[in-house]
């Protein structure tokens, strides 16, 4: 609801591309501001300077074949590259695509995973596609799975030759960042919402029996309370600065301008929310500006850093 709640007077904006006066919100109730993404751009800072505390295995993600194009060469601390669309089927990529990529980290010391979303019946074909080449090839690289189906559906077709992992869309978070508003009001609330699902010892052993080797998680404003007992735990990554706040399979900009949304994203605040959103295609995303040692659970391993709204 969320998500509808901000996207739906954006949709004339798009069209216009420029501010709707129309829309029948007070003043300053909701800023809505278009901006261009042509260009995935690192920040000035490297990952050593953002998380100079931070020990674990570096990761970068790309969603698409530009944004890897444009900052292969800015690959200065990390070991590891994600690649592909988190959040919508249509994104995508060939198996030449896919291939080029997988080549690129195996020439140069890259590890690589490979990001799928969640999917309709007609989406699982083309990642599919994907995963036969690699099973052709020998190639066995992460997976990294947004989709129940996708869960069941690859150890059945390919046993365990796949390593999964299981995306921080199936870890069920509270994201929303309005949880902030009830800090003070309802304060067993506000820490009860640090809870997910992935701490449940059945469903950590339901993961690890379909060949899921890693959980992922985003970090949440309100913090992460993990209660993992030692003999059912996997180890874990979280998404930096990026953490996604809500999704849907309906995408407004595609139905306002068509598939166009590697070129824009919106910038939405308003007086209601602590911080800004960020709406790109069919997603909606918070930033965190920053983050100390203190605020990550010790057992994260990996951060997955996102250059720009992925």
């Amino acid at each position: 609801m969320l998500f509808l709640f901000f996207v739906k007077p954006c949709i004339p904006f798009i069209q216009k591309l420029k501010c709707n006066k129309t829309c029948g919100l007070k003043p300053d109730s909701t800023c809505v501001k278009l901006f261009a993404m042509n260009k995935m751009m690192f920040p000035a800072r490297t990952i050593d300077e953002e998380l100079p505390w931070f020990k674990g295995e570096k990761a970068v993600l790309f969603p698409v074949e530009s944004a890897f194009l444009q900052n292969r060469h800015k690959l200065e601390g990390f070991s590891r590259i994600y690649f592909g669309p988190e959040f919508c089927w249509r994104r995508l990529p060939s198996v030449n695509t896919v291939d080029e990529i997988a080549v690129f980290c195996r020439r140069n010391d890259f590890n690589f995973t490979f990001v799928t979303p969640f999917l309709p019946e007609n989406g699982i074909a083309a990642v599919d596609k994907i995963l036969e080449h690699f099973d052709r090839k020998k190639y066995y690289p992460e997976i990294l799975v947004s989709d129940w189906g996708m869960l069941q559906y690859i150890p059945e077709k390919y046993g365990n030759r796949f390593p999964l992992v299981a995306g921080r869309l199936l870890a069920k978070q509270k994201t929303g960042p309005r949880i902030e508003l009830i800090k003070e009001a309802n304060p067993n609330a506000y820490i009860s919402a640090r809870k997910n699902h992935l701490d449940i010892p059945e469903l950590l052993n339901f993961l690890k029996s379909a060949g899921v080797i890693r959980l992922e998680l985003d970090l949440l404003l309100q913090g992460i309370d993990l209660q993992l007992s030692e003999d059912c735990s996997l180890p874990l990554s979280f998404y930096y600065p990026y953490a996604y706040v809500s999704t849907t399979r309906r995408c407004p900009i595609m139905e306002a301008i068509g598939c166009a949304c590697e070129d824009s994203a919106f910038e939405m605040q308003s007086k209601d929310m602590p911080v800004k959103l960020f709406s790109k295609g069919n997603t909606v995303f918070l930033k965190h500006e920053k983050i100390g040692s203190d605020y990550i659970h010790p057992e994260f391993d990996r951060v997955v850093y996102e250059p720009d709204i992925p």
